[in-house]
């Protein structure tokens, strides 16, 4: 027996088609507003600007509540959607939204299931319960940000190199955060600030075993760096949850939230040894920032880092909670 009546896009005839080449066609536009206490100081520290992704639909859909999550370094965070708005787009602009779709969604799933890439299928779309719907970011206006996405669909197409350059190019103590991957362990990401004003030849905070950073990387990381070389303040990625759980009141908690914090102590400047006590968490070494209060800080080599795909660390912020956010909107609506 149903429990609940389904929505009207299940019936497969009434799912409207993306607008054709050289057509015009009426979308619904959908603000995904977070909000929370941690969440809303990380997002301040960042200077995201009231940067905001959007759920863009082709049929307006249906009244979705909104979401509580638990999660282990931002505490309660709830997701809701916008009232509905509505813009005209062309077959390019739909196309180049289901490619920021794509983008943003490989960037951050990947983080947690290996070599995985998501793809945008519009036909399976079309074969569907739902109506295809597509993501893009709006500005403070609440205006699609084009420019932006733009920029994100054209750094995904970098290659190595560029993206070598990039953080080479990087300049200044006090940068647009950016994300980037050391070249010796590219799978961990950092959230890059600027210029700490010191170089590889500055003492290393534990000196019982390592004289400075050069002698660390040769001896602890296998990677050579002249003592010349710049060291920028860095932040370990936030905790990217692999699912959700609803717990005794209806909140969706994060799966892995019990991850013990102080996995972050991976960091080269958290390394112990016999005759040195771990790093504390919040106990800042110098040259050094906590921006994003409770993740771990760092600091490291501008030769010896690349940026990742999605760089843009302002805007990744607001994507940790969205594949959880998009699979229970999908569960509301059908």
């Amino acid at each position: 027996v149903a429990l609940r009546t389904l929505p009207n896009v299940l019936d497969i005839t009434s799912i409207p088609n993306p607008p054709a080449p050289e057509e015009t066609k009426t979308v619904y536009v959908y603000r995904l507003l977070q909000k929370g206490n941690r969440f809303e100081k990380h997002d301040q520290a960042l200077g995201c600007g009231n940067c905001t992704l959007a759920i863009i639909s082709l049929a307006p859909m249906s009244s979705i509540p909104i979401f509580l999550f638990n999660h282990n370094e931002l505490g309660q965070v709830s997701a809701s959607l916008e009232d509905e708005t509505t813009i005209q787009i062309t077959s390019e602009q739909w196309n180049k939204c289901a490619d920021f779709f794509t983008v943003i969604m490989s960037a951050r799933w990947r983080r947690r299931t290996g070599r995985l890439r998501f793809v945008y299928d519009i036909d399976t779309a079309l074969n569907g319960v739902l109506s295809p719907y597509v993501l893009a970011v709006t500005k403070a206006d609440g205006n699609l940000d084009w420019d932006r996405i733009d920029q994100i669909i054209l750094d995904s197409k970098r290659d190595e190199d560029q993206k070598r350059e990039a953080v080479i190019n990087t300049m200044g103590t006090d940068i647009t955060p950016r994300l980037w991957a050391p070249l010796y362990d590219p799978n961990v990401t950092y959230i890059s600030y600027g210029d700490s004003g010191l170089t590889c030849e500055a003492d290393f905070p534990y000196q019982d075993r390592f004289g400075n950073y050069t002698e660390y990387f040769r001896r602890r990381r296998g990677f050579r760096v002249p003592l010349e070389c710049k060291l920028f303040s860095v932040q370990r990625l936030w905790n990217l949850p692999r699912k959700m759980k609803a717990d005794v009141e209806g909140i969706y908690a994060s799966a892995d939230v019990e991850i013990k914090k102080k996995k972050f102590q991976e960091f080269f400047t958290t390394t112990e040894t016999a005759t040195t006590k771990e790093k504390k968490l919040g106990e800042l070494q110098p040259g050094e920032r906590a921006q994003c209060e409770g993740l771990g800080s760092a600091l490291l080599p501008q030769d010896a880092c690349m940026e990742v795909p999605v760089a843009d660390a302002r805007l990744f912020f607001h994507c940790i909670l969205l594949p959880q956010v998009l699979y229970y909107m999908d569960r509301c609506l059908t």
